[in-house]
């Protein structure tokens, strides 16, 4: 998605995109073994696991199962819907905003150099996107097949494309600043290869 809204945005931002991506569905898996399970077994419990894949994939090969166009209305009103709307839209947001807010505040961790906090609002933002591990959730919380399930379905879709949304209004105008900057630093206006910006301090010897 991101590759998608821009090329010119700085490669910190993609590697802070990538991080938060892993971290995000660790952190959802282990919500998924604690709350979700009556009893813990340790020892089947590896790094990379030939069962884990399973459901990932059967995700993938089954695809996602849409109500008709007249239960759309009634599961978009749904309080479960909602809330997993505002919770991908918002509170992804305000979570991954003001998480990293937080550990640069209460850390020696600081913001790459050149990037804004209005970089890391459109990846917060982009964080919103969420299908597999939200569906699975949604699955075990109140059961497949059930018609809260198609309501979870609709919510996590729905509060996707938002998230998408709203992140490519932030991330296309953060695009066009950087592309200008860009643009700046690459203009020679007199031709003699070295671009303009690094000569504005040097003395005229003409």
């Amino acid at each position: 998605m991101l590759a998608v809204i821009s090329t010119h945005l700085p490669a910190a931002l993609r590697v802070f995109l990538l991080t938060l991506a892993m971290v995000d569905d660790l952190l959802a898996i282990i919500i998924i073994a604690v709350v979700y399970t009556g009893r813990l077994a340790w020892s089947p419990m590896r790094p990379i696991s030939a069962g884990l894949a399973v459901p990932i994939f059967a995700f993938f090969a089954a695809g996602v199962s849409i109500v008709d166009s007249g239960g759309l209305a009634a599961a978009l009103s749904d309080p479960v819907a909602l809330g997993i709307v505002a919770g991908l839209v918002a509170g992804k947001t305000i979570g991954v905003l003001g998480g990293t807010w937080l550990i640069q505040r209460t850390t020696r961790a600081e913001l790459a150099d050149g990037l804004s906090w209005w970089d890391v609002l459109g990846v917060a933002q982009l964080a919103g996107i969420g299908f597999t591990v939200s569906l699975l959730i949604g699955e075990l919380a109140f059961g497949a097949g059930s018609a809260a399930d198609d309501h979870v379905k609709i919510g996590v879709l729905s509060g996707s494309l938002l998230a998408a949304l709203l992140a490519t209004i932030v991330l296309r105008a953060r695009n066009s600043y950087y592309r200008r900057l860009c643009a700046q630093e690459e203009q020679d206006r007199d031709h003699d290869g070295v671009p303009d910006v690094y000569q504005h301090d040097r003395p005229d010897t003409e």
